[in-house]
């Protein structure tokens, strides 16, 4: 069983892996990252297991007839290539990208990598969405999974 003090340390070590100095939880186990076009939020919890949860906000839902496919071929996808997972907020109007990471597998390089692809799928997908390019998807999958892991994040 991890700690607090365990995922708070891994978080700093992190922001120090990516250059970033001052990346820490907050006493309520939050943090963010603005990557650009997204912040990327960091929240700890205990319950039911403890889990570190990266969440993005990718912009709102369309309103027309191809979004609800694409969003659904978007999760699936993600869910394979285990990036990140589509979800609606309680209004259904925003859809948000999360993944977690178990605390107890947690190190700074495990969170480097899952902050990298989870941060690169936020931005393809947010822009394929805002853009409504409901026919990009192979690009999409192409660029998610891409190797390049070059990045630029700001504390928030």
């Amino acid at each position: 069983m991890a700690s607090f003090d365990y995922v708070k340390a891994e978080v700093e070590a992190f922001g120090a892996l990516i250059g970033i100095a001052g990346v820490e939880l907050d006493q309520e186990g939050r943090a963010a990252l603005d990557v650009g076009a997204y912040e990327v939020s960091l929240l700890y919890e205990e319950r039911p297991v403890e889990l570190l949860w990266l969440f993005a906000d990718l912009g709102e839902v369309p309103e027309d007839d191809k979004a609800p496919e694409f969003l659904l071929r978007l999760n699936f996808f993600s869910w394979l290539g285990d990036t990140l997972t589509i979800a609606l907020d309680d209004d259904d109007k925003t859809v948000i990208g999360f993944t977690a990471i178990p605390s107890a597998l947690l190190t700074s390089e495990v969170l480097h990598d899952a902050f990298i692809r989870f941060s690169r799928a936020a931005l393809v997908i947010g822009d394929k969405l805002a853009a409504r390019d409901y026919d990009a998807f192979d690009e999409i999958a192409v660029s998610v999974e891409a190797t390049d892991t070059s990045h630029s994040a700001s504390f928030v």
